[in-house]
């Protein structure tokens, strides 16, 4: 089976097929040191599930097993506002602990938005919209690449 955006996506669900999938998946991502790129997929599809503007339809993302580091510490879901800074503050922040390799382009687009929100404190600057480029990213790479090699493995 060839691995498609749309059908990456649909591993998110609660499946028993979807759970073994992204279970390989996880292993794959581990052995390559790319583990952040699967957990910055699911902290975004669990961002746009949560947040009330979001236009597309909310998606039921499965959680890995294992990956919990990688979702949004129970301190941010009070406020669905700081999930966006925590998104951030993890994955594209140069400095941060899962920093995901996106094109400069696509960084600075997201750094400049923290930069010119005035107060630090103002954990609100992003909606998941804003990530969308970032994400396109990162699930094209997991697809044409990641996937593809599992899929090797399986044959």
């Amino acid at each position: 089976m060839t691995m498609t955006v749309e059908k990456f996506e649909k591993l998110f669900d609660d499946s028993p097929e979807s759970k073994a999938m992204l279970a390989s998946l996880k292993n794959l991502c581990s052995k390559e040191y790319s583990l952040e790129n699967l957990g910055f997929v699911m902290a975004v599809l669990k961002y746009r599930a949560r947040h009330p503007g979001f236009p597309r339809p909310a998606t039921v993302v499965h959680t890995i097993p294992g990956m919990d580091k990688y979702l949004v510490p129970a301190v941010h879901w009070g406020s669905v506002d700081t999930y966006g800074r925590w998104i951030y503050d993890t994955f594209i922040d140069p400095a941060g602990p899962e920093t995901i390799n996106i094109s400069a382009h696509v960084r600075k687009h997201l750094t400049d938005r923290v930069r010119t929100n005035a107060n630090e404190n103002d954990r609100s600057a992003f909606v998941p919209a804003h990530f969308d480029d970032a994400y396109e990213e990162i699930v094209r790479l997991i697809v044409n690449d990641t996937c593809k090699r599992l899929q090797v493995m399986d044959t």
